[in-house]
């Protein structure tokens, strides 16, 4: 049943910072795990990695919100209220599935003429396609954009009011493989929280945010969002 919608009805959002890593650390990789506890589905939670993740935009759906939110509403660490967001998501942009891996250029000169097979349709005439001007074809594939090197589970790259971002669609279990380079060997985190006006009052929604390399944990916290 739909819930009706009264004037002045109020959301809340909230950011929360972890710092992930450590200068110190040998482990070239590790993997941050978010699991909830206890979740309402009133709450939609979204990572923003920190630069630790490239690629995002390269095949992230499109969220937008009325809000018109920017970076800097992701660095305030206050609970504050917001009005009702109306989301509106958009799919990809053309072209934006992935990289495109080198392979071989052909050149038609002017004139060129390719039969086309008909191949187990019923006897059709001819038919052929023509290149009246000199053309250029590539021939070779989409490649694996750099998200593929996260092993993501969990979450999905967004582009929220144009920021880069991972929403967590499935909190109860999400993950994300983080690869450490010299020059990033620590970074923080952020995870920002809409709650609907709609969610269940008098309940905690808990989530449990953990690095772990191998089968040890080595940092974390918990994020209890009271209702």
């Amino acid at each position: 049943m739909a819930r009706p919608v009264h004037d002045g009805a109020q959301a809340l959002m909230f950011s929360y910072r972890i710092r992930l890593g450590n200068v110190l650390q040998a482990a070239r990789t590790s993997q941050l795990r978010i699991q909830a506890e206890q979740h309402f589905d009133e709450i939609r939670l979204f990572l923003d990695p920190g630069g630790l993740v490239a690629g995002i935009g390269e095949r992230a759906d499109r969220l937008t919100t009325n809000l018109g939110l920017t970076p800097s509403d992701l660095a305030s660490g206050a609970v504050r209220a917001i009005p009702l967001v109306a989301w509106h998501a958009e799919p990809p942009l053309p072209g934006a599935a992935g990289g495109w891996s080198g392979g071989i250029t052909l050149v038609l000169p002017a004139g060129t003429e390719l039969g086309v097979s008909p191949g187990s349709m019923p006897p059709q005439p001819a038919l052929r396609l023509r290149f009246p001007n000199d053309t250029e074809v590539e021939v070779g594939g989409r490649g694996a954009t750099p998200l593929a090197r996260h092993v993501m589970r969990g979450m999905a790259p967004v582009l929220l009011d144009g920021i880069p971002m991972l929403a967590l669609s499935q909190p109860q279990h999400a993950s994300l493989k983080l690869n450490w380079t010299e020059d990033m060997r620590s970074a923080v985190v952020n995870i920002l929280g809409i709650v609907s006006p709609y969610r269940r009052r008098g309940q905690d929604a808990l989530y449990h945010i953990m690095e772990v390399i191998g089968d040890r944990v080595v940092g974390g916290s918990s994020l209890q969002v009271r209702a």
